[in-house]
């Protein structure tokens, strides 16, 4: 994550955009006096967040998610994704 100060960020605003946006790279904009800062992201990144943040919102996926997240690769079952199968 690159981090910066608001005029740094306003010199090269373009290029800045279009490096977040094409390799996903988040960048941290210090205000002024660098107490407060925010945080520019692809909006990629933001809609995968949000979809993460409302899977977890619900108990059932939640427990699916972690259940299958401590599952041992060996009792996985392969899917073959060109196939769908």
């Amino acid at each position: 994550m690159s981090i910066m100060n608001v005029s740094e960020f306003r010199k090269d605003i373009y290029n800045i955009v279009k490096n977040v946006i094409n390799y996903q790279e988040p960048v941290t904009i210090l205000s002024r006096n660098s107490k407060e800062a925010a945080v520019l992201i692809s909006q990629r990144d933001w809609e995968d967040m949000q979809e993460t943040l409302y899977l977890l919102s619900y108990k059932d996926s939640r427990e699916t998610i972690f259940s299958a997240k401590n599952q041992p690769i060996e009792e996985g079952v392969e899917i073959d994704w060109r196939n769908g199968n």
